[in-house]
């Protein structure tokens, strides 16, 4: 939720890609989110400069970013030869995958870009559906 408010406010991201409004129930806009992020450190946007509060939530971010790419890179490493096949990416998160595979060298798919929003949405649900129809039902 908290990265949801940063990318809304800082990241120019279209508020029609956030999942809902932000926990405390507030808008998802910059005056907001930055108090939000500045609750996180017992303090509000009245007490930390804005500039502050942007430094921490871009260092929350490159950290989410360097976090993801480190397990990217594990996962990768016991699959030689999958460099090829681009990285989909779905859900609240998709906006991570994408810049995560794109500093990795990976081709991406956003699969919001190419079938819709809405359609994109049911994509982690199907996938889950055809793998385990593909365990209980082999061949």
């Amino acid at each position: 939720a908290m990265s949801g408010g940063r990318r809304l406010s800082l990241w120019n991201i279209p508020p029609w890609d956030s999942d809902g409004p932000p926990p405390d129930g507030g808008p998802a806009s910059l005056e907001p989110d930055r108090a939000r992020l500045a609750r996180l450190v017992c303090a509000d946007s009245d007490m930390l400069a804005q500039n502050g509060i942007d430094r921490m939530a871009d260092y929350i971010y490159q950290q989410q970013l360097a976090q993801i790419g480190r397990a990217l890179s594990q996962v990768l490493s016991h699959l030689p030869g999958y460099r090829d096949i681009p990285v989909v990416a779905l859900g609240a998160g998709a906006f991570i995958a994408v810049e995560v595979a794109r500093r990795a060298g990976l081709a991406v798919t956003n699969l919001a870009e190419t079938w819709g929003r809405q359609e994109a949405q049911v994509a982690p649900s199907l996938a889950v559906a055809y793998l385990l129809a593909e365990q209980w039902w082999p061949g």
